[in-house]
């Protein structure tokens, strides 16, 4: 009710990503991000900063990553579009 009274609503920006996905995300995109802002980082520096914003896809053994499971949720506050919530 706040933020609609304000003009703005929350956005379900992810919430289930399938393997693939978590995995491009985790060994492509995100470490290529980092590279590119912090040339001079050891790759051992670049999968930690990777990991403080991306879970690793998780193998076959192991407990899945949330967004695999779809009980995690990336939120953000977005203005409301044509003034609804």
């Amino acid at each position: 009710a706040r933020l609609r009274s304000a003009g703005l609503m929350l956005h379900v920006f992810d919430a289930f990503r399938p393997r693939a996905v978590q995995a491009f995300f985790h060994d492509v995109w995100m470490p290529a991000r980092v590279r590119a802002e912090q040339p001079h980082l050891s790759a051992a520096d670049v999968l930690r900063e990777v990991e403080m914003y991306w879970a690793a896809p998780t193998g076959s053994g192991d407990s899945p990553a949330p967004h695999e499971t779809g009980s995690a949720v990336d939120l953000t506050i977005a203005l409301a579009r044509n003034g609804e919530a």
